[in-house]
């Protein structure tokens, strides 16, 4: 698959959470830190996926929390919203993360469509492409065992066209075992689309921006989600992922952090 000559380059994170406990100038700082360090020539791209009740990019958008020296600067879509501070700018794209009847993960990008909780899998998964949204499954610890993985492994079956992916996580360990489900997928042509996917605690503010992929294209100002979508879209576009997934204890000390936090509903 071959660049496009005279494009940009863009990071774009796939995965992103803004939580209740995180702080919006810390976040944004830390999000065109991570851009940068990866990327300093690059445009850096956070696709939201906000869970059912939550609606974090609105509060972007209307400046309704204190946002420091970012500035939003609307788009010609509501989708979409820039934020600048100074010679830094960032893309916050809309998104959802729905939960199925079979408690696997849907998430649809760049959209202000809501999809209710609670569907089977594939009429969520198109629903999701009805909205015309891109469409990932990802990852999660202990979800793509058993019976699910099976149900996971029959979507790539179904699944093939070129607005769907399986999501990798910047939380899944850096040195564990692939998943099989990443190799079946790629053999039918199937990519994955990494992203960092913040966990509820006040450290992971820092994390948004720190996995995804690198492609070129281009997005202007007025409408940077749809060219987006477009470009993730378009087979013919190389997806290079950057980044890195997380460490041993890190990744040991965040699940059990995340099971007490189910089991003694633990605030955010």
């Amino acid at each position: 698959m071959s660049q496009h000559a005279g494009e940009a380059p863009l990071l774009v994170d796939g995965h992103v959470h803004f939580h209740s406990c995180f702080d919006p100038v810390t976040f944004l700082d830390a999000a065109a830190a991570q851009f940068r360090r990866h990327d300093p020539a690059a445009t850096g791209a956070l696709l939201f996926t906000e869970s059912a009740g939550t609606d974090a990019f609105r509060r972007f958008k209307t400046g309704s929390m204190p946002l420091g020296g970012w500035r939003p600067q609307l788009t010609d879509e509501d989708c979409s919203l820039w934020l600048r501070n100074g010679a830094s700018r960032l893309l916050i794209c809309a998104g959802r993360q729905v939960v199925t009847r079979e408690n696997l993960e849907v998430l649809a990008l760049i959209t202000e469509r809501r999809f209710p909780d609670g569907r089977q899998i594939e009429e969520t998964l198109d629903a999701v492409a009805n909205a015309g949204a891109f469409r990932v499954v990802p990852w999660g610890f202990g979800k793509w065992t058993g019976g699910r993985g099976r149900r996971v492994a029959s979507l790539l079956e179904d699944y093939t066209a070129a607005d769907f992916a399986l999501g990798d996580n910047g939380g899944r360990l850096r040195f564990g075992r692939r998943p099989a489900l990443f190799r079946i997928a790629e053999r039918r042509g199937v990519r994955i689309l990494p992203g960092s996917d913040p966990l509820p605690f006040r450290q992971q503010q820092k994390r948004p921006g720190s996995y995804g992929i690198r492609l070129h294209g281009t997005v202007a100002d007025s409408r940077p989600g749809s060219e987006l979508l477009r470009l993730l879209g378009d087979r013919d576009r190389r997806w290079e992922r950057y980044g890195h997934r997380e460490r041993l204890v890190p990744f040991l000390r965040n699940q059990v952090a995340m099971q007490l936090r189910k089991r003694f509903g633990a605030a955010a």
